[in-house]
């Protein structure tokens, strides 16, 4: 099937499910497809830059629109958290991640931030010669030897050539963002870490609460981000 029915679909792809009965189906990817958008109503929705259907698919497919530092020619291509989104001819970069409400949202960022995404690590696997194999929550892999990397750490990538540049750990100081359950979308400092992997959190306005590490993802160091979420 190429279309899905509106009424299934979550209202962070902002159409109206009572104007018409289908609309266009996310493509199997990389990206989970309950925290993802399809590229083309990312550009409709999001982004407005087209009104009827041709005009998009001859956006998109002639590759005026990188995902990631790449050119990305099919419409259902899903963008998912933490992807970058950029259009040269217009000189416009965007990052999709989540905000304080647990959306989707595009953010405006810069030239240094084009190439660069954060990934969670959901599965190591040793291979010869000291290597391991690092395979992240995009479902992309990458090799490396270091070995302070642990299960649930949060790597900071650059998309062109699959290099991880920096491991960000659940310190206590760090900035984590909660990406699944109650408090989705909230960005609070880690105060405490026990044992049994429960991570102790406290928010701007100094609530606290306590998330399991595998709801959350480090986005930053002694209070500041890694990427640009404002």
């Amino acid at each position: 099937k190429k279309h899905v029915k509106r009424v299934s679909v979550k209202k962070q792809y902002k159409i109206g499910k009572m104007s018409g009965i289908f609309t266009i189906k996310i493509k199997s990817g990389k990206q989970n497809k309950y925290d993802s958008i399809p590229l083309f109503l990312i550009i409709k929705k999001y982004l407005k830059f087209g009104k009827t259907y041709y005009e998009l698919k001859n956006l998109i497919k002639n590759g005026f629109i990188f995902v990631n530092g790449k050119k990305c020619f099919n419409i259902n291509y899903p963008v998912g958290l933490s992807d970058t989104l950029s259009i040269p001819i217009i000189t416009s970069r965007f990052r999709l991640f989540l905000n304080t409400r647990g959306n989707l949202k595009l953010y405006k960022i810069g030239v240094n931030e084009e190439n660069f995404k954060i990934s969670i690590v959901q599965k190591i696997e040793n291979l010869n010669d000291g290597f391991r194999k690092l395979i992240t929550n995009d479902q992309r892999y990458y090799l490396s030897k270091d070995k302070e990397i642990q299960k649930f750490n949060t790597v900071l990538v650059n998309s062109l050539n699959n290099k991880i540049i920096y491991c960000l750990n659940f310190d206590i100081g760090n900035l984590c963002l909660v990406i699944r359950g109650s408090r989705k979308g909230c960005v609070a400092a880690i105060t405490y870490v026990s044992n049994n992997k429960i991570i102790h959190l406290m928010d701007k306005k100094g609530k606290k609460f306590v998330k399991s590490l595998v709801d959350l993802m480090v986005i930053g160091e002694s209070a500041y981000p890694f990427l640009n979420i404002e």
